[in-house]
């Protein structure tokens, strides 16, 4: 079962690829910045309606947001949402862990978490359409012995490049 679920903020923080030039100190030694990754930072605030929801995140951050790992970023094709697949050209493996720790949402109640990605593993163009997945829980029986899953669907967003 796949519900909308409210996409705030869309992306919060985008870093842009350097370009390489060297800054030297009086010293003589200098550092020069080869590469940067290209990081995207979605808001997701999740609400739960009438029943409860418990969502597995990663860390907690400093601004008291936890981290989601166990949500994935979809691409809408003509055949309908599909899993973002990685660049052709890296050898990679995209995968989510869950986390001991959980956040419940009480009915009627919502809770505010972030997605990060990088733009650099995705083979996503400008424009085109993306989503976030995220996976939830009724109870914490279910999360535990892989019980009923609820899958929640952030509001479509277009890609940056």
């Amino acid at each position: 079962m796949v519900k909308q679920l409210p996409l705030i903020a869309g992306i919060l923080a985008l870093l842009g690829t350097a370009h390489p030039q060297a800054i030297q100190d009086r010293h003589g030694a200098s550092l020069v910045i080869v590469t940067t990754k290209t990081l995207v930072e979605i808001g997701l605030y999740l609400q739960a309606s009438q029943e409860p929801l418990f969502v597995p995140y990663c860390e907690e951050r400093k601004d008291g947001e936890e981290s989601l790992c166990t949500a994935r970023l979809e691409v809408e094709t003509q055949d309908g949402w599909r899993s973002a697949s990685h660049k052709p050209d890296l050898a990679a493996t995209l995968s989510g862990v869950i986390s001991t720790e959980r956040r419940l949402i009480s009915p009627g109640h919502g809770a505010m978490f972030t997605f990060v990605f990088s733009k650099d593993i995705f083979a996503i163009t400008h424009g085109q359409r993306l989503r976030v997945m995220v996976d939830a829980w009724p109870d914490e029986h279910s999360i535990k012995t892989g019980g009923q899953i609820i899958q929640l669907a952030s509001t479509p967003f277009d890609a940056l490049r």
